[in-house]
């Protein structure tokens, strides 16, 4: 049989959503999201290398296609013929971890395009030329608005959160100290990548923490779908 996760499937639902409706929480209940952009913001009235070139190149150009050349060794190590590896301990877990990461980039750019969030820098309060009109909050949390912006939630950072679906892949492989560290990594990553776009006034900071708990939740949706029929074709 395939080796289970040393965790309910359940704990790893619940645990990380109370988790993050605790980190809601405080972003509501001290205005995280606005308070931070002030603070970037007001000191010159534009947000750090907002119009760098340098940034935009190597910190968002360059990351995109390290991520996508990353995916590709991914592909190739799920694919390369080898009778000594199983698709059941092996190949299976990277190959649902391949299509997790492009689910997760997928949802990202759907759920740009139907939200219709504005970035900081678009705002009138930050300079830009968008006074906003009546929205749907979650406290301070800017959820649904009936604009047509292009910015929740945090694609850059999906570069990096996409890759927890790495974690299931390990833990699914037995491999529990790889699976920490992939998780581990891919939580600094993205949080790296999340926070390069607020301190440049184009995300809100709870806008990464939605692509997170999003990317952790469809990699958490396949791999359970793939033990559930693992499993049933082990008791077939």
């Amino acid at each position: 049989m395939t080796p289970e996760l040393p965790w309910n499937y359940k704990k790893l639902l619940w645990l990380p959503l109370l988790g993050f409706l605790c980190i809601l929480s405080l972003f509501a209940i001290f205005n995280i999201d606005h308070g931070l952009q002030d603070w970037l913001y007001l000191p010159r009235h534009v947000f750090p290398f907002q119009h760098s070139n340098g940034y935009e190149l190597w910190l968002h150009d360059r990351i995109k296609i390290a991520s996508n050349s990353l995916l590709w060794v991914v592909l190739v190590a799920a694919v390369w013929p080898n009778k000594t590896l199983s698709w059941r301990y092996f190949r299976g877990p990277l190959i649902i971890a391949i299509i997790a990461i492009l689910a997760s980039v997928s949802a990202m750019r759907s759920l740009k395009d139907v939200t219709g969030i504005y970035c900081p820098v678009q705002l009138q309060e930050y300079g830009g030329a968008i006074e906003l009109h009546p929205k749907i909050e979650l406290g301070h949390l800017m959820i649904i608005n009936d604009g047509d912006g292009h910015c929740w939630p945090g694609g850059h950072s999906t570069a990096g959160f996409s890759w927890l679906a790495m974690f299931f892949a390990f833990y699914s492989m037995g491999r529990k100290r790889a699976a920490f560290i992939v998780l581990g990594a891919a939580l600094t990553y993205g949080h790296f990548l999340g926070l390069v776009q607020v301190i440049r006034g184009q995300h809100f900071l709870s806008h990464q923490f939605y692509t997170m708990a999003i990317c952790w939740l469809i990699s958490l949706f396949l791999f359970s779908l793939w033990h559930f029929w693992q499993n049933r074709k082990g008791k077939a």
